[in-house]
């Protein structure tokens, strides 16, 4: 038998089929009453500050090896120190790090070429163990500035070791044990970001702190759609949604609309894909900088039901958005695409499959790159561009050949010897 879910107290009273109103988000008599009750000592998953599936021989060993010379020992040192503090215990603090204002700081401080912001949070850090406290709580935010910068900086052992730093040195709040559970999601980390964002739910609940409590649904729910566990997806994803709707959390309620559409969308399900879609408009305005990327899943619905010119019109104000990244701005135009040939507007045809063939030559002859070509070739295919469709399947099946991608070359192979349509043209 399953074990219960760590959040099965979450109602089931609540649709899920449209997102909350303000109305709804107003607190009842019976809110307040169970506010007044004595909170529940909710069972919190223990920190996990090390990857089981690869142990390391010396402690923040990764940091050394992802950052060389004096800035990888400065924070690599750090690191250690911080870590010594946060696990001693609170009275035999006084005086641990009494004389690490060393000269030999000092000097590694000026020649370590971190850039200006990590070395103050380096600094704050530093600052915090001397005097024995961190009663502001600035230890954590300066480790989260470090994790910030390395993750930026594709440090990626340095992230994690940081934001976990973060976690420990404040012990008792969501805030950080979130940004590891959804750093480890970022980086693929599924065991890490599990234990993390499972902990992050057990001490949202002691404290209240419901935006981290629906941020970790959302993190879960993005987690198991990434491996493939749709249905654990649309429980976690129905579970913020519901959550979102009780506490007026607005942001938790725009990413589980726009997870569940997705999973609509992925099972076929038009009818529920056509009910998020309604919801995608209200939650998610002009301004909002995630609107680009979500309107292409509202396209995707209109490719769909044959709403060509209406798919066409979406995916232009998606590639209007500065915030789409390039994988993001080939996926828009592999629709467009799709919907030019639809509405038989050839000219608009080929404009976006020059577009996404410029984007594409920025990732160069990668397997990232291969696999948009491939996903290119099969739009043009859809809409009978049968030649340039071969053109470009030919090309990724090169670059995956090249690169040892027997998977991918595989599949482009099995592209070129599909069987045809009659042209167009013809």
């Amino acid at each position: 038998m399953a074990a219960p879910s760590d959040h099965s107290h979450i109602t089931d009273d609540l649709s899920d089929d449209e997102p909350f109103s303000l109305s709804s988000g107003l607190r009842t008599q019976k809110d307040v009453k169970a506010q007044s009750r004595s909170p529940r000592n909710w069972r919190v998953p223990p920190a996990l500050l090390r990857d089981p599936g690869s142990p390391e021989s010396l402690e923040g060993e990764r940091l050394l090896a992802e950052q060389p010379g004096a800035a990888g020992l400065l924070l690599w040192q750090c690191y250690r120190d911080v870590l010594l503090w946060a696990g001693t215990p609170p009275e035999l603090r006084a005086g641990l790090f009494r004389h690490a204002d060393s000269e030999q700081l000092r000097e590694l401080f000026e020649v370590s070429g971190l850039e200006p912001g990590t070395l103050r949070a380096v600094r704050t850090l530093h600052r915090a163990l001397r005097r024995s406290s961190d009663g502001d709580g600035s230890m954590a935010a300066a480790a989260l500035s470090v994790a910030a910068a390395a993750e930026r900086a594709g440090a990626a052992a340095t992230a994690m070791g940081y934001a976990q730093l973060a976690a420990v040195a404040a012990p008792t709040s969501a805030v950080p044990a979130l940004a590891v559970g959804e750093l480890a999601v970022r980086l693929g980390h599924s065991a890490t970001a599990e234990t993390w964002l499972r902990r992050t739910i057990g001490l949202a609940r002691r404290s209240g702190a419901w935006e981290c409590y629906g941020g970790a649904l959302i993190a879960l729910g993005r987690l198991r759609e990434t491996v493939g566990r749709i249905q654990g997806a649309r429980i976690e994803y129905r579970k913020a949604l519901r959550l979102a709707r009780h506490r007026s959390l607005y942001e938790a309620n725009r990413e589980a609309v726009a997870g569940l559409l997705r999973i609509a969308l992925r099972e076929e399900d038009q009818q529920a894909a056509e009910r998020y879609a309604r919801s995608i408009f209200r939650i998610f305005g002009r301004d909002h900088p995630r609107r680009g990327n979500v309107l292409m899943d509202v396209a995707e619905m209109e490719l769909r039901r044959g709403r060509h010119a209406r798919a066409a019109a979406l995916l232009h104000e998606s590639l209007q958005s500065p915030r789409i990244e390039p994988d993001g701005q080939v996926r828009a135009l592999t629709m467009l695409v799709r919907a030019a040939g639809g509405a038989g507007d050839r000219e608009l045809l080929q404009s976006a499959w020059r577009r996404a063939l410029e984007t594409i030559d920025t990732y160069g002859s990668t397997s990232a790159g291969a696999r948009l070509l491939l996903a290119l070739a099969r739009a043009g295919a859809e809409v009978l561009e049968e030649r340039q469709a071969d053109g470009v399947a030919r090309q990724a099946w090169s670059w995956a050949t090249r690169l040892g991608d027997s998977s991918l070359a595989a599949e482009c192979a099995a592209f070129l010897s599909r069987p045809r349509l009659p042209s167009a043209a013809g």
